[in-house]
């Protein structure tokens, strides 16, 4: 039986058990009865509530180990997003890409086939898992590539180059079995030195 149907009975009884004083007001213990196992059962499935309750986070920092970089052979980045139970690792968490405008200019035929499911990679303490955004690099000629955010049909990501003025607004949609799902907002952009930079929106953007 679900907590939620456990907490109907429960406050059913109680209702039942304090009408009972008035159509039966012989009865007291009886009518007392009723109304403690109401509220025994309505404090159990309130409890088991609250145990199964995990409200989700979406985490995203410019440091380890969300974004890792190696400048040693020239510029690399990775970009993972970490998503937060607060009360336990979340389960069955898929992270899902569903839209990204403007479209690469690079990739003229982008299919924009969504939803994109970003792949898991490990975990960070006990309560969070995270998964790869992305990865950045430079060409020999200093142009910055983003791998990711799009599979190939063979399930690798694909590889755009970036343009200096390009920024990337995408869209994604966070689910658990065990959580409340919702929708987050990622901005992907170079700077002026050709490094990709990732930040998160506070608000859906205009332009999705």
């Amino acid at each position: 039986m679900s907590p939620k149907i456990s907490m109907a009975i429960g406050i059913g009884l109680v209702a039942g058990g304090v009408a009972l004083v008035f159509v039966w007001p012989t009865r007291h213990l009886l009518s007392a009865g009723v109304v403690v196992a109401g509220l025994l059962i309505a404090a159990f499935a309130f409890r088991l509530l609250s145990l199964r309750s995990n409200e989700l986070a979406l985490v995203f920092r410019n440091q380890p180990p969300y974004t890792v970089s190696d400048e040693e052979h020239g510029y690399r980045a990775e970009f993972r997003l970490g998503v937060l139970g607060s009360k336990r690792m979340p389960h069955d968490v898929n992270v899902l890409v569903t839209n990204i405008q403007p479209r690469p200019s690079s990739h003229p035929h982008f299919r924009a086939e969504y939803p994109y499911r970003l792949p898991q990679r490990g975990t960070n303490g006990d309560r969070e898992l995270l998964f790869q955004l992305g990865a950045a690099r430079n060409t020999i000629e200093g142009v910055p590539e983003f791998t990711g955010i799009q599979m190939n049909s063979t399930g690798e990501p694909d590889q755009f180059a970036m343009q200096r003025h390009e920024i990337w607004d995408v869209a994604l949609q966070v689910t658990a079995a065990d959580a409340k799902g919702f929708d987050a907002w990622i901005s992907v952009a170079p700077d002026a030195s050709g490094h990709v930079r990732v930040s998160r929106h506070d608000w859906k953007p205009a332009t999705l």
